[in-house]
C-alpha cells in the first residue's frame, strides 16, 4: 500500500511563526518593564494622620512601577519639599508613599469639626493615646457629663515629659459640639476616656 503525500502548507507554517515571534516581542517588553526599577519614597517609621513630616519618616525605596502606580519618585520630590506638611493617614514602616499621602492641611468632612485640647495629666486614659483612637469627650466642670459620645483623634503632642506633661489633642467632633467642646476646654473642663 502507498504511503499517502503529505502536503505542506506554507501558510500555516508562516502563521506559526509569526505568532511565535509576537508572544516573544510580548513576554520580553513585559520582563523588561517589571525590570525597571525607580526610586520612590516609602515611610521609614510608624506614623500618625495629622503628625508633621519629618526627614526622618522618609526613605528612598527601590521598586518596579508600572504606569499606573501612582507614587512620589525620589527625582521627582525632594525631602525639602515633604518637610513640614502632614500625613493625610496612618501608614506603617515601608508603605509608598502616594500624592494623596502628603497634604499642607487636614480635611475635615461635612458636619465635623477639628477641636484642639490642652490635656493636663490625668485628662487622658493612658500614656498610647494616639491619633484614630475613638473616645468620648467628657466635661468635667460644673455641669460634667458627656459632651461627645464618640470623636476621632486627630492628633496628639505631648510636651514635657510623659508622666507631667501636656498633651495637646486635636479631635474631630460634630459641628454642632465644637463650640462646648472647646469652651470646655479652653477652660480646662475636659478629659477623654477611650472608647471601642
Amino acid at each position: 500500500m502507498p504511503l499517502p503525500v503529505r502536503r505542506r502548507r506554507p501558510l500555516l507554517v508562516a502563521a506559526a511563526v509569526l505568532l511565535g515571534l509576537v508572544v516573544w516581542l510580548v513576554v520580553a517588553t513585559g520582563l523588561e518593564r517589571a525590570s525597571e526599577r525607580v526610586q520612590v519614597w516609602s515611610v521609614a517609621a510608624e506614623v500618625s494622620r495629622g503628625e508633621a513630616v519629618e526627614q526622618a519618616h522618609l526613605v528612598p525605596s527601590e521598586v518596579a512601577v508600572s504606569d499606573r502606580l501612582a507614587v512620589l519618585e525620589v527625582t521627582d520630590v525632594r525631602v525639602a519639599e515633604l518637610v513640614g506638611r502632614l500625613w493625610a493617614a496612618d501608614l506603617a514602616p515601608g508603605a509608598l508613599i502616594s500624592p494623596g499621602l502628603i497634604v499642607e492641611r487636614l480635611e475635615v468632612g461635612a458636619g465635623e469639626a477639628l477641636v484642639g485640647l490642652a490635656l493636663p495629666p490625668g485628662g487622658w486614659p493612658s500614656p498610647s493615646l494616639r491619633a484614630g483612637d475613638t473616645v468620648m469627650v467628657i466635661g468635667t466642670g460644673d455641669t460634667s457629663g458627656v459632651l461627645v459620645d464618640r470623636s476621632t483623634v486627630d492628633s496628639v503632642t505631648l510636651l514635657g515629659d510623659a508622666v507631667s506633661g501636656t498633651r495637646l489633642v486635636t479631635v474631630t467632633v460634630p459641628e454642632d459640639a465644637a463650640a462646648e467642646v472647646a469652651t470646655a476646654g479652653a477652660a480646662g473642663d475636659v478629659a477623654l476616656v477611650v472608647v471601642p
